[in-house]
């Protein structure tokens, strides 16, 4: 409970994602549960992670690149929702504008 982050690295040292883990009874959303974003760890907790790289870089020597990554992925390899990386893939892909982006 001390540490709900967690930052994941390539072989290579390179960011590869991130991960955060909610604790206690009702703190991940059942819906979100039943969809597959947040994966149930223990009993009352969960976690969601978040990928910047694809999985050929993940465990391999091999750097990429990219400083961070060339996409967002939650939850690689099992719910594997990808999230546009850029404001006009965004908006082709119907997804709601935040609060700092221009309509």
């Amino acid at each position: 409970k001390s540490t709900p982050l967690t930052i994941y690295y390539t072989s290579a040292g390179q960011v590869a994602g991130l991960g955060v883990d909610v604790f206690g009874e009702g703190s991940a959303p059942q819906q979100l549960i039943d969809m597959g974003y947040w994966i149930p760890v223990s009993r009352n907790q969960w976690t969601i992670n978040v990928s910047f790289r694809e999985p050929g870089y993940m465990c391999t020597n091999q750097t990429a690149p990219e400083t961070i990554g060339d996409r967002i992925v939650i939850n690689q390899g099992t719910t594997n929702q990808s999230v546009p990386i850029d404001a006009s893939s965004a908006y082709c892909e119907n997804w709601t504008y935040g609060s700092c982006m221009k309509t």
